[in-house]
């Protein structure tokens, strides 16, 4: 019925038969770390390694015992819970609530997100569609500066070799008039 779910499960159960049989738990740190869930690693003193010291008197290794099956009625209680919520999604979540949530999300979330984008997508195209025209309005007064510049600069040459001219010929009079002024 939950087709999620169900690979889920299906999934729990292939990894823990490959650690089981290779005896691995460490076969792709990286995909390991995804795809465990989180967990709260619990001390365990009565554990293999925890045996390895040397002897304990009475009173830690009661302590430790007591702490031990804490421990793993921890453990078994997270394992049922996990396994029962893995039932109910089993058996609730059927491809018809599955197809309601989805459109639920799309109507709730995803049309808004759209709306919301194409309303500021209209407005970057109003920005920029006023910028566009103020551009051309500036590229007209541009070019008419443009023309009005060169026509200056043309003028501008002009009344320099003029005045160069102007001034030759003041030199030739001056000169006419000293040469007539002595004949």
């Amino acid at each position: 019925n939950a087709p999620m779910a169900t690979a889920a499960y299906e999934a729990l159960v292939a990894k823990r038969r490959r650690v089981a049989e290779t005896g691995n738990d460490d076969e792709d740190a990286a995909s390991a770390s995804v795809t465990q869930p989180f967990s709260i690693e619990r001390p365990d003193p009565m554990s293999e390694d925890g045996l390895a010291e040397e002897k304990m008197d009475q009173e830690t290794l009661v302590s430790n015992l007591r702490t031990s099956i804490a421990t793993s009625k921890i453990r078994l209680e997270q394992e049922r819970l996990r396994l029962v919520n893995l039932e109910l999604h089993q058996n609730l979540e059927t491809p018809a609530r599955f197809t309601a949530y989805a459109s639920r999300l799309e109507s709730q979330y995803v049309n808004p997100t759209i709306e919301a984008v194409e309303r500021q997508r209209r407005t970057v195209d109003g920005i920029n569609a006023t910028r566009m025209e103020e551009q051309t309005q500036s590229i007209g007064k541009l070019e008419g500066m443009s023309q009005k510049w060169e026509l200056l600069v043309d003028k501008n040459r002009r009344l320099g070799k003029a005045l160069v001219g102007l001034e030759m010929e003041v030199e030739s009079l001056k000169e006419n008039v000293k040469g007539g002024g002595e004949m």
